[in-house]
């Protein structure tokens, strides 16, 4: 595909000439957003409108079908005054993994605090325990060694909310994160990224390593907060 900066400039002015001044911010997200893109990835589109209706969104996805590669667009829209009471926990997340290309996010998004953010390592230990046990349960094991990649995927937002908890400091690519990380956070991050793939033979260590770094999670934010 061309080039994704060119790819988000042809959307921005599809977008203006539809909506104007509702336009309110345009952002693009992962991979792309990071700089990491490979031949499969979805390109992330982040935008606000204002006053949103349904209307706005049959608009939207017509024009998200004009564009080259449409069928990997995805992403986030939401109306303005939604995003303006968007959960606090999320927001970090938000801004730490979007690139302006249409108005700049910071100005558009509530305060957070460091406790907001503590709630989302929180708040997705829990989830991605809960996930790790269901499955474990529920699923024959080769259904759960072809999942436990997918489940370390989103290892990598966590640990940029806690990295940031931890020093102040907002690493939005998997290369730099790593390069701060050690122990546990290391490894999970390692695998996340394919260094070392799930296998038969490593499935029991990889799985018992995840569950016990969300377990090590909600007692650290418990005991922070």
């Amino acid at each position: 595909m061309k080039d994704i900066s060119i790819w988000m400039e042809e959307l921005k002015e599809k977008l203006l000439a539809h909506f104007g001044g509702r336009l309110r911010y345009l952002g693009l997200q992962g991979s792309f957003g990071r700089g990491e893109a490979t031949p499969k990835s979805d390109i992330d589109v982040m935008t606000a409108v204002e006053n949103l209706s349904i209307a706005d969104l049959d608009a939207y996805r017509d024009i998200v079908a004009t564009m080259e590669e449409s069928g990997r667009a995805c992403g986030f829209i939401c109306g303005l005054e939604e995003l303006q009471n968007w959960p606090r926990y999320e927001l970090f997340q938000v801004m730490a993994d979007t690139r302006d290309v249409y108005g700049e996010l910071k100005a558009i998004l509530p305060a957070f605090s460091d406790e907001d953010v503590r709630d989302f390592v929180r708040i997705n230990a829990a989830n991605l325990y809960h996930e790790l046990t269901h499955r474990y349960l529920y699923e024959d094991r080769e259904r759960n060694i072809k999942a436990l990649p997918f489940c370390y995927k989103g290892s990598f937002y966590i640990l940029m909310n806690l990295h940031y908890l931890r020093t102040g400091e907002v690493l939005s690519t998997k290369k730099a994160l790593l390069g701060q990380l050690s122990g546990d956070d290391q490894v999970v991050l390692e695998t996340a990224m394919g260094g070392t793939p799930v296998t038969e033979e490593n499935f029991d260590e990889k799985f018992a390593l995840l569950l016990r770094w969300c377990r090590r999670l909600l007692r650290e934010m418990r005991e922070e907060g």
